[in-house]
């Protein structure tokens, strides 16, 4: 599975690719949102982790595009960012966002075995929603968890 990580905070964005890595993710790294939108079409990643306020284009500009683009209509994108007004939250879940997470709020849990995977309606099992590509409602969940535990230590 391939993420790409939008993050302008070089401190942020090497704590979850790493993070990512060591579950054995590829990891791609934008630090503008420009380079963001641009790699998001090239590579057509699985997953976007993108922040909210970066250069060049913001997080909420970056989706807009990406959301008008048929290539990436569908790609599925976590919000990971500081940014935790009401505008901000409703304004990126409005946008089509699957997970708006702000840094350093999420409770650190353990996602060590699939068994512990939250389980969306469409899986059978926790262990059928590990295992299922298309189960983005239980993955999404788990890694968004996961990314913002990791996130939450080093804030921008």
């Amino acid at each position: 599975m391939k993420i790409l990580i939008a993050e302008d905070s070089p401190t942020v964005r090497r704590v979850v690719a790493a993070r990512l890595a060591a579950d054995g993710y590829a990891v791609i790294e934008a630090a503008d949102g420009e380079e963001a939108l641009a790699l998001a079409q090239s590579e057509q990643p699985d997953l976007l982790i993108l922040d909210k306020v970066m250069p060049k284009l913001d997080g909420f500009e970056v989706v807009r595009a990406l959301r008008e683009d048929p290539r990436t209509r569908a790609m599925p994108i976590v919000m990971l960012t500081d940014r935790t007004g009401e505008d901000d939250v409703l304004g990126g879940l409005q946008l089509g966002v699957e997970e708006y997470m702000p840094k350093g709020t999420a409770r650190v849990r353990s996602w060590a075995s699939p068994n512990t995977w939250p389980v969306c309606p469409a899986c059978p099992s926790p262990a059928a929603a590990a295992s299922a590509p298309s189960c983005w409602p239980s993955r999404l969940r788990r890694l968004a968890i996961c990314v913002a535990a990791s996130a939450s230590g080093s804030r921008s």
